[in-house]
Parts: C-alpha cells; sequence; structure tokens
C-alpha cells in the first residue's frame, strides 16, 4: 500500500470488505464559518453498512474549527 487516493472525494464509498481485510479510510472535512467546540453536536459520523443496508459498525470523531 502506498497511502495514496484511489479515487477523488465523495460523500459515499461502496466496496467489498472481505473477511480479515483492514481498509484504512481518510475523511477530509471543510468549514465555511466557526464550528464550535460542541462535541455532543458538531461530529463526524462514518457507517459501515452491508449489501442489505444494516450497519455492521460506525465511529464518530468530534470536530471544531480553530
Amino acid at each position: 500500500a502506498t497511502g495514496v487516493c484511489l479515487g477523488p472525494a465523495t460523500p459515499t464509498v461502496t466496496l467489498t470488505i472481505n473477511a480479515g481485510e483492514t481498509p484504512t479510510f481518510g475523511i477530509f472535512v471543510g468549514s465555511f464559518g466557526v464550528v464550535p467546540f460542541d462535541p455532543a453536536n458538531n461530529r463526524i459520523f462514518v457507517r459501515f453498512k452491508d449489501g442489505g443496508g444494516a450497519t455492521r459498525g460506525a465511529t464518530s470523531v468530534a470536530v471544531r474549527t480553530l
């Protein structure tokens, strides 16, 4: 693996993750204003769903502007 992006930025990605594989994802965010420190409300969520739409994993991180 080289760490090079395989495609342009998109709001969703569809791929197959086989047993034992550990793919890596990069999330890039831009702001058009001030995002205050409010970790209960200002979060980015990533959800992993199967082909039927069932959530199989998820994570989130708080965000703010500096």
